[in-house]
């Protein structure tokens, strides 16, 4: 999971992300997934999962919207970067574990995205850096009281933990 990385050639500028939104790039993938196309599991199993992305996009590209002084505080819109990066990420996340309750997205204070899921006894959150470039990952367990916060690339276990406690 620690191999994203921010392609060359990517969108550019705000308009031209909300243009081509990520649908491009999830049909694609979808159709990658084609491949037993007589099966009624597997055509519920899509269904769910394209369901799935298409909540989390359309989250993603609201974010985007959002305008300068977003939240009264000064602060900017969500970068086209950081949403590029959001998107794969949960293509990935939806690939190992698209069962998982729709997280929340939003703008941070610094022109990123944070994506957030949130029960009575679990907090888990990737947060972007405006440039896509940095994810940080957080996770609290009320039940046992643990807490963990730290770099994408070193969180595979905590995400693991995290992505079995909010499916069950």
């Amino acid at each position: 999971m620690s191999d994203l990385t921010i392609d060359d050639g990517a969108l550019t500028s705000r308009d031209e992300w909300v243009t081509a939104g990520l649908a491009a790039s999830y049909i694609a993938h979808a159709a990658q997934y084609g491949y037993l196309v007589g099966s009624s599991v597997t055509h519920q199993a899509r269904r769910d999962r394209n369901q799935w992305l298409e909540s989390v996009r359309d989250q993603i590209l609201d974010a985007l919207s959002l305008e300068e002084n977003w939240d009264t505080y000064g602060s900017p819109p969500p970068d086209v970067r950081a949403a590029e990066r959001a998107g794969r990420l949960m293509e990935l996340v939806c690939n190992m574990a698209h069962v998982l309750p729709v997280p929340r997205t939003e703008g941070t204070s610094e022109g990123g995205l944070s994506i957030e899921w949130y029960q009575p006894d679990v907090q888990f959150r990737f947060v972007l850096s405006d440039s896509g470039r940095e994810v940080v990952v957080f996770f609290k367990d009320r039940t046992t009281g643990e807490v963990w916060e730290g770099p994408f690339e070193s969180a595979s276990q905590v995400i693991r933990k995290a992505f079995s406690l909010l499916s069950s």
